[in-house]
């Protein structure tokens, strides 16, 4: 077993000459085992293991007997306690992913403070088909199937090649000890319904029915390989991407057969469900401008576009222009001159880039600010006053271009320019202006 373990790091690449393993040894028989393997291979090893808290006496008995394993070999041993049901609590989870999250978070923690370059977790080949069968139950498509592979990042799982059966006959014939979890024989989690119940049945169906599973999930993980590349290259030819603003044209989604899985795999990135997808693509197909929320982003579908973009911001941020100032460089950057009108002087029209104001209006300091509500100003050419929203509103602003518009005020709280779009009436250029304060904004 040795001999093939070896091989099948080597074939898959799961470490590389001189790399340190940070092994998780959790004391039971498949952890026990992985690390005798890689010590007997020769690998440079250190071992973790959690105290989860969950099963009383028992927990503690586990960190003992695994410092006791690791003080025998020679290795050496971290052990982190963890409380995990408060953990689970406080972030309304069950228990078992509580644990998973806390010790996946350690083991990024000690790979980086550490400089492990990967960690070794015992997962074997019954265990990618038990993941197989949970995320079929619980509906999946080809990503979730797919199950385990050897190597994730700095996760590997020199053991999936092998199966309970062959890692247990190992340990007896090399007289090693272990602990084991009474829980893994309970009927309540459903992994373990699986492993007791749904697996002895299949044997009786089909004697070799854990290999043609196990062919089939490598198969989907190919296909989902070249799937996944695929999609990248699609969606990146229908997407328009700046900063944290993300925006696919309608009509993509329409035109194309696949137009509804496209949709999904693309909100997907952002949190967003497929219970949520449908109605994203039932708000598209109706032409219904509606509001969609993930846990950090906004999902709007206008007229013409599906818009993702960060859900807050911070609407307070403020930047201070003084008399003296010539130019910002954040957020905008925006360049201002003052100049005597003269008799040559001519007012630049049609340019969303540059405004002119009456100098002699102004009140400093000026203030660069997001809109607030019940902000109002006189757009140019009009002789009453409008709110800012109605403004945005006549000018079909998306909520994205609400949020992101930036103001130019005046001391007093007056609105000068929206920036890039209309100055207000009342500072505009007059015949018996006498100074011009001149603001460029520089695009691109």
């Amino acid at each position: 077993m040795l001999d093939a373990f070896v091989n099948y790091i080597n074939d898959n690449h799961l470490v590389g000459n001189g790399e340190r393993i940070f092994v998780a040894l959790s004391g039971g028989v498949d952890s026990i085992v992985l690390t005798d393997l890689l010590l007997r291979a020769g690998y440079d090893v250190t071992l973790g293991h959690c105290n989860f808290h969950l099963r009383d006496e028992e927990s503690d008995g586990d960190e003992q007997f695994v410092k006791a394993f690791a003080s025998e070999r020679g290795v050496s041993l971290y052990v982190k306690h963890f409380d995990t049901k408060s953990y689970a609590r406080d972030n309304a989870i069950s228990v078992e992913m509580a644990a998973r999250e806390l010790r996946y978070s350690w083991f990024a923690d000690m790979a980086q403070c550490h400089g492990f370059h990967k960690v070794a977790i015992a997962h074997h080949g019954d265990d990618n088909i038990e993941t197989f069968f949970i995320n079929l139950l619980r509906g999946s498509g080809i990503q979730g199937l797919k199950s385990m592979k050897p190597i994730n990042g700095i996760y590997i799982r020199p053991l999936l090649w092998t199966n309970r059966n062959m890692i247990r006959d190992y340990a007896l014939q090399n007289n090693l000890s272990w602990r084991d979890d009474h829980t893994n024989d309970e009927t309540v989690f459903l992994r373990n319904k699986i492993r007791h119940v749904l697996l002895p049945t299949l044997d009786g169906i089909k004697e070799n029915y854990r290999q043609k599973i196990l062919f089939s999930i490598n198969c989907l993980s190919s296909e989902n390989d070249l799937y996944r590349k695929m999609l990248h290259e699609k969606l990146s030819s229908m997407e328009y991407v700046s900063s944290d603003f993300h925006s696919i044209k309608i009509k993509d989604f329409l035109e194309d057969e696949t137009g509804k899985q496209l949709l999904f795999e693309w909100i997907r990135r952002f949190g967003f469900s497929g219970f949520q997808c449908d109605s994203v693509m039932k708000s598209i197909e109706e032409h219904s401008k509606t509001v969609f929320y993930s846990s950090d982003y906004q999902l709007d579908v206008t007229s013409d576009t599906v818009e993702i973009f960060k859900s807050s911001y911070d609407s307070s941020e403020e930047y201070v222009i003084d008399k003296d100032c010539k130019e910002i460089l954040s957020p905008l950057h925006l360049s201002f001159s003052v100049y005597e009108k003269n008799n040559g002087f001519i007012i630049v029209k049609d340019k969303s880039d540059i405004a002119q104001l009456d100098y002699n209006k102004l009140s400093f300091p000026l203030k660069l600010r997001h809109w607030r509500e019940g902000d109002r100003f006189f757009p140019l050419g009009m002789r009453g006053s409008k709110l800012l929203s109605d403004f945005f509103n006549d000018n079909a602003f998306t909520p994205y271009q609400k949020r992101n518009t930036w103001l130019l005020v005046d001391n007093d709280e007056n609105i000068l320019w929206v920036v890039g779009f209309r100055i207000n009436d009342k500072f505009k250029i007059v015949g018996d202006t006498k100074f011009i304060f001149k603001i460029v904004l520089q695009i691109g």
